[in-house]
C-alpha cells in the first residue's frame, strides 16, 4: 500500500507542478502579450511624435522659403529700382537761357513801380 501511497502522491505532486507550471506559462504568455502592447503603443507615440516633428520642420521650411522669396523678391523690385532710376532729363542750361529771356521780354527786374500801380491800385 505505500508504493500505491506514493504512486498517488507522486501522481498528485506532478499534476500540481504541472498545474503551478500551466499557470506560470500563462501568466508569463500575458505577461509578454501586455509587454508587446505597450511595445506597440510606444512604437505608436514614437511614429506619431516623429511625424509631428517632420511636419513641424516641413512647415518651419516652407516659412523660410517664403521668408527668402520675399526677401528676394523686395531685393529685386529695389535692384530694378536702381537700375532704372529717373534720369535727369531736363536740361538745365537751356532752362536758364529760358528764364533769361523771358526777364528780357518782360523786363521783370526793371525799376517800375509795384505791378499793382500799373492797374490804378
Amino acid at each position: 500500500m505505500s508504493k500505491a501511497r506514493e504512486a498517488d502522491c507522486d501522481c498528485a505532486k506532478r499534476n500540481e507542478n504541472e498545474k503551478i507550471i500551466a499557470t506560470a506559462k500563462m501568466a508569463s504568455k500575458k505577461r509578454m502579450e501586455e509587454a508587446a502592447a505597450l511595445g506597440e503603443q510606444a512604437k505608436a507615440r514614437a511614429k506619431r511624435k516623429e511625424e509631428e516633428a517632420e511636419a513641424s520642420r516641413l512647415l518651419e521650411e516652407k516659412e523660410r522659403e517664403a521668408e527668402e522669396a520675399k526677401h528676394a523678391a523686395r531685393k529685386k523690385a529695389h535692384q530694378e529700382v536702381n537700375d532704372n532710376e529717373v534720369q535727369n532729363t531736363v536740361d538745365l542750361d537751356a532752362q536758364r537761357e529760358l528764364v533769361k529771356r523771358l526777364e528780357k521780354e518782360f523786363d521783370i527786374n526793371s525799376s517800375f513801380a509795384s505791378p499793382a500801380s500799373d492797374f490804378g491800385f
